[in-house]
């Protein structure tokens, strides 16, 4: 019996140490896990400040591209309103010039 129970003693020994280095290990595994779910979430919040930024950057992009296309199209306007400007004055030229041309004031030319 005594020999039994060195046996069991010496089982329930190695049993203990067995128990606690798994212990050991599975608090060491829980932080682990613990910390890589925080980087996980750090890295999700990064990702998503990311992608908000990006957005942001995106929507002022196109913000910048809407005035530069105003920009042109103010540009067409005026053009556009020169010539328009311009055309009167030659119509107008024109028709002054036939008028002296019927009231016999002066030559026709160009």
């Amino acid at each position: 019996f005594d020999r039994m129970g060195d046996q069991m003693a010496a089982f329930r020994t190695k049993f203990e140490s067995a128990t606690e280095t798994l212990q050991q290990e599975h608090a060491l595994m829980t932080n682990l896990l613990v910390a890589n779910t925080m980087r996980l979430d750090q890295l999700h919040a990064s990702v998503e400040a990311n992608a908000d930024l990006a957005e942001e950057h995106q929507a002022e992009d196109r913000i910048l591209k809407a005035y530069g296309d105003m920009d042109t199209i103010e540009g067409v306007f005026t053009r556009t309103h020169e010539r328009i400007r311009q055309r009167r004055q030659s119509t107008n030229k024109v028709a002054e010039a036939l008028r002296d041309y019927k009231m016999c004031r002066a030559p026709l030319s160009d």
